[in-house]
């Protein structure tokens, strides 16, 4: 597994180190995904593994982690070593990373209440 601020730093940092694969249906990924995601849906993934190469950590990610747990077992009884689900799936990691248009009074990552300067600072950017 892994989790979504350590898969945004790999984005950030080394995004061509990794295979990121979105299992939801063509018309989710339509909608939004993530930079540099290929689409090959959960139903056509063993038909499809010939597209996903070896030599990079594979992350699988779907909308909430469960389509995504699905693959990873596909792929790893297929002979993938290192294949890692997306905890949360895209609905985790869009909220989290993304920039929210009502900021939070929170901090999630400290566990504490924003003062009205943190807040302030958050909204413009």
């Amino acid at each position: 597994m892994i989790g979504w601020s350590e898969l945004r730093d790999m984005l950030r940092d080394a995004p061509d180190t990794i295979e990121l694969i979105d299992v939801r249906t063509p018309e989710e990924y339509a909608i939004t995904s993530m930079p540099g995601a290929r689409n090959i849906e959960l139903n056509q993934l063993r038909k499809r593994l010939g597209e996903i190469g070896r030599g990079k950590p594979v992350i699988i990610f779907c909308q909430v982690g469960l389509c995504g747990y699905l693959a990873c077992r596909i792929l790893k009884q297929s002979g993938f070593d290192n294949v890692r689900n997306l905890t949360g799936g895209f609905k985790t990691y869009a909220w989290a990373v993304e920039k929210q248009a009502n900021p939070d009074l929170f901090d999630y990552e400290t566990i504490r209440l924003l003062d009205a300067e943190e807040i302030d600072s958050r909204r413009n950017g």
